[in-house]
């Protein structure tokens, strides 16, 4: 359903789009499947800390297994528990982007109170962005040699 909510989003935000080009004349409608759009990126977010929430879990119960076959052994040199740790650090940077998600999808659709809402509140769209940034450099590959000086 993740996947499926977030094609609707996307394939729905392109009628928004056209509204605010002035291609899509009914701005009334616009704005409803605008409204509809949202709703379903924050459902697919949703769906995403779910799925993030058991996979976190799942990995942090497996990784307590392995730390029991490893005594006496130095369990950041194993290669098979630095990956499960590898893992669950992207899984956890999934988990918080998916929460951003949720929390920017509520502010542009005012599901909250108005007197609940901070300037704070708008700041979660930085974080958002800054957040793909984060994932980019997080996940690029970095040549170990690169950082060996010749000897």
């Amino acid at each position: 359903p993740k996947n499926a909510l977030l094609s609707t989003h996307l394939f729905l935000d392109q009628f928004f789009w056209l509204g605010r080009s002035g291609i899509y004349k009914k701005k009334e409608r616009a704005d409803l499947i605008s409204k509809i759009s949202l709703y379903c990126w924050m459902s697919s977010s949703v769906c995403t800390s779910l799925v993030e929430i058991g996979e976190l879990g799942r990995l942090s119960a497996s990784m307590k297994k392995l730390e029991k076959d490893l005594k006496g052994i130095n369990k950041h040199e194993n290669d098979q528990y630095q990956a499960k740790v590898q893992k669950y650090n992207d899984r956890s940077l999934a988990l918080v982007k998916a929460s951003l998600d949720i929390v920017v999808a509520d502010g542009l659709l005012q599901v909250a109170p108005k007197k609940n809402q901070s300037p704070c509140h708008r700041g979660f769209w930085v974080t958002n962005i800054a957040s793909f940034r984060v994932v980019s450099v997080y996940t690029t590959p970095v040549s170990v040699e690169a950082y060996v000086p010749n000897s």
